[in-house]
């Protein structure tokens, strides 16, 4: 099947929060992590289908949806979980939420990698948990988790019993391997830590050679202790149908887990339900394309970034479509806005909290709106260079 992800819709005056963020049309966005690609065609084909038969009432997740996501799960990783373990979330982001409020007690304190995404870092703040932090470190031209650390927090906090964890790693693109992930189990037992792991970037690892595999299907001990987070959402970009989903072997924390959700959050979209299923059972050709788009997309940055004065990508990512890029010899006061001022609108490293110095740039867009990007970004390092 062919699939063109040159030819995308106009977002402009949609209501859509990546495009809407910059008022000057001069500003291109490529901030939250959101692709500009259509959904595959048979995505859009189910939901005008379930749209036609008009009755959009309270919405259960049917046994094919989830049988879907056992088969999904068990063909990109080889991981066979069962239907049971499946607890449906409107979002990630509130399935996060509601692993703080299960899993870490009032005053309580997680552990967080630093920086990364935002939602694992600052949520336990919001429902005044207190956050231990591990610094990821740079070496040999990789970023790598600081396990160390991690285990330092959990040997002086007793207190300290739940660990957020991002698998893939954003905002790097990191594939975590499974040395890591086998000593991140191995302190988690030793501590006795609870651990939500993000893993919504899971489908989309670009590196030829590695595959994803989940913390939680290390083994059964790792696995009664683990809460997985998973979407359809990045992978076919149909983020704004709102359904995500976790899946908990544990029947004592999949209860407490549900419990927190259904008092908390809200429904998951209907179109989202269906649209997931559809997904995981005639997407893959359309992921294969992304995938190699997103991969000639990501050659075609890392060789244009070259020769930009000032800025670089200290790694090639691994997985996902967002690069993190290191502007600090540029010596700027404000980088994301001065970058948005010169016509690319960035996240900013604070949001991940890392130092302003870095910027998170979604290359999930046509190759002519990343050339425009890459153009931008050198007008602005070039009329920012120091001689």
């Amino acid at each position: 099947m062919n699939f063109n992800f040159d030819d995308c819709p106009c977002r402009r005056n949609t209501g859509s929060r990546k495009w809407e963020k910059y008022k000057d049309s001069k500003t291109i966005p490529a901030w939250i992590a959101d692709m500009d690609f259509p959904a595959c065609r048979e995505i859009i084909d189910a939901i005008k289908e379930r749209a036609e038969h008009g009755v959009f009432g309270y919405t259960d997740p049917t046994p094919s949806l989830r049988a879907a996501v056992v088969d999904h799960v068990r063909e990109m990783q080889g991981w066979e979980i069962r239907p049971e373990w499946i607890v449906f979330t409107p979002t990630v982001i509130s399935a996060i939420s509601t692993c703080v409020r299960a899993f870490c007690p009032p005053g309580g304190t997680a552990i967080c990698l630093q920086p990364v995404y935002p939602p694992l870092i600052f949520t336990p703040g919001r429902w005044r948990r207190k956050t231990l932090t591990a610094p990821v470190l740079f070496e040999n031209g990789r970023w790598r988790l600081n396990v160390d650390a991690i285990e330092e927090n959990a040997a002086k906090n007793p207190d300290a019993k739940f660990l957020l964890l991002c698998s893939p790693y954003n905002p790097y693109g990191l594939v975590l391997r499974e040395a890591e992930l086998a000593r991140i189990a191995a302190i988690a037992e030793r501590y006795s830590l609870l651990i939500c792991s993000d893993e919504i970037h899971c489908d989309l690892v670009l590196a030829t050679s590695l595959r994803h595999r989940s913390l939680a299907s290390l083994n059964e001990k790792i696995a009664a202790r683990t809460v997985t987070l998973m979407a359809a959402s990045k992978t076919y970009n149909i983020a704004g149908l709102a359904c995500g989903f976790a899946i908990i072997p544990n029947t004592n924390l999949r209860e407490r887990f549900f419990e927190e959700l259904e008092a908390a959050c809200g429904e998951v979209n209907l179109f989202g339900f269906h649209a997931t299923e559809i997904a995981f059972r005639k997407g893959e050709p359309w992921r294969q394309t992304c995938l190699k788009y997103l991969r000639e997309n990501l050659d075609y940055l890392c060789d244009a970034l070259k020769d930009v004065p000032g800025v670089k990508m200290p790694m090639r990512p691994e997985a996902s479509f967002l690069a993190w890029l290191d502007v600090s010899a540029l010596k700027l006061d404000d980088p994301a806005g001065t970058f948005a001022a010169g016509g690319v609108g960035m996240n900013c490293g604070t949001e991940f909290a890392a130092c302003k110095d870095f910027l998170r740039l979604n290359f999930g867009c046509p190759r002519k709106c990343l050339e425009a990007i890459v153009k931008n970004i050198r007008a602005v390092a070039n009329a920012h260079t120091t001689s």
